[in-house]
């Protein structure tokens, strides 16, 4: 009866390991699933900058991030039922939680460094001339240590909790956690990538990558190290626990108190440059080189339209460079979309840097692009009935240049 009990104990231990060692297979292939979702659901404009490519792949870690959670505290379920906490030798249990905690998030950085190769394959063919900044790479380094302390921490749950019902609900509260944290000043715990625009002029920074690493760092240590018992068996190691969770807790607490921005500015970006008959000199990244031609052209119709009204308007110089000294800031792609982008865009830039567009000065906004815009229906959105007066519908410019003056005084006054 005895063989027949420790038999079957047996089975019990070998089931669970095999469980266990199945969890990390599912955690690489559900990671190359929601890579695979995340580069594919986006539109191409990462193509055209290497910065851009790296940021919007480094943004997967807010879906990884807590699946790793949740696949971590699946792994040290089925390792904390296969290990009996009576069985368990000294320090054995940190053992299998640092074990479960880098299996686990091995075979996860394993797929996610595989797609972060494809993504830089795809940019060496079809991205922009040239080659990424090394510190354009720092992003990863930001996700490589997200994902790990994820993963402990998902082991640490997993370990004291010993359900397998509590991963997925792990994974559902860490996702949601990250999300309510993107817009807070403890950001940093969750975003390590992602941008919505173009980032010509601009690049990451160390500072910020730095704080992520010693945060991330420190937790994945207190997480792993205080899941077992043996972290609290004497009086020195209780002390060593505590000491290091202050310290983890410190180096938080300062992340969002005093948090580095996550971009620079770098003026030094490289730019291509172009310029139309009668438009500004367009300034733009690599990747956006066949545009700047495009854009300065856009830009001259209006700019001739203010100018036959008798309205002095210099538009300079355009740069995608947010930091370019004295140049107005463009974005590729706004200024080519459509028969109103252009006219909006000198509208705006005509409007003073101040102006809050109250009602008066939104109508003169309104209709100052409606009057810079080709004929046709499309401009007629811009205005309410009865807003554009006669003298802006004549052809004559003395008659509609006092009304266009006064629209332009309107916005540079407001």
């Amino acid at each position: 009866m005895t063989a027949l009990v420790e038999q079957a104990a047996g089975a019990g231990r070998v089931s669970a390991s095999r469980r266990s060692l199945r969890t990390e297979h599912w955690a690489a292939i559900a990671t190359v699933g929601l890579l695979a979702a995340h580069i594919g659901l986006r539109d191409g404009q990462w193509t055209h900058e290497w910065t851009l490519s790296i940021w919007q792949y480094s943004f997967a870690t807010i879906m990884l991030a807590p699946a790793c959670a949740g696949f971590g505290a699946w792994k040290a379920v089925a390792a904390a039922k296969a290990y009996a906490d009576g069985a368990a030798a000294a320090g054995r249990q940190t053992a299998v939680v640092w074990r479960s905690t880098l299996v686990v998030s091995g075979w996860v950085l394993a797929a996610f460094l595989a797609g972060f190769l494809v993504v830089q394959t795809v940019m060496l063919f079809a991205g922009p001339p040239g080659a990424p900044a090394p510190s354009d790479y720092l992003p990863v380094l930001s996700c490589v240590a997200m994902l790990v302390a994820f993963t402990s921490f998902g082991c640490w749950v997993g370990w004291r909790v010993r359900s397998y019902i509590a991963p997925p609900l792990l994974a559902l509260v860490c996702f949601a956690g990250c999300v309510a944290l993107y817009t807070t000043s403890l950001s940093f715990l969750s975003d390590t990538g992602g941008a919505t625009g173009s980032l010509v002029g601009l690049r990451p920074n160390p500072a910020r990558v730095l704080l992520q690493l010693v945060v991330f760092g420190l937790l994945t240590v207190v997480f792993t190290v205080s899941a077992g018992k043996d972290a609290y068996r004497t009086a020195r190691a209780r002390f060593g626990m505590g000491a290091l969770a202050v310290v983890a807790v410190g180096a938080v607490l300062v992340g969002a108190l005093a948090g580095p921005e996550r971009l620079l500015p770098d003026p030094n970006d490289p730019v291509r440059c172009a310029q139309a008959d009668g438009g500004p000199r367009v300034c733009v990244g690599p990747g956006y080189a066949d545009e700047a031609g495009e854009i300065s052209a856009a830009l001259a119709a209006p700019v001739a339209k203010l100018r036959s009204a008798g309205v002095d308007v210099d538009l300079g110089r355009f740069d995608q460079r947010p930091s370019a000294p004295g140049a107005h800031v463009v974005n590729p792609g706004m200024l080519t979309r459509g028969a109103l982008a252009a006219p909006q865009y000198v509208a705006n830039t005509v409007m003073s840097s101040t102006c809050a567009l109250e009602p008066d000065a939104a109508t003169a906004f309104g209709v100052l692009a409606w009057w810079l815009a080709p004929d046709g229906r499309e401009r007629d959105s811009l205005v309410a009935p009865g807003e554009v007066s006669s003298a802006l519908r004549s052809a004559d410019p003395a008659v509609f240049g006092p009304e266009v003056r006064r629209l332009v005084s309107v916005l540079r006054e407001c």
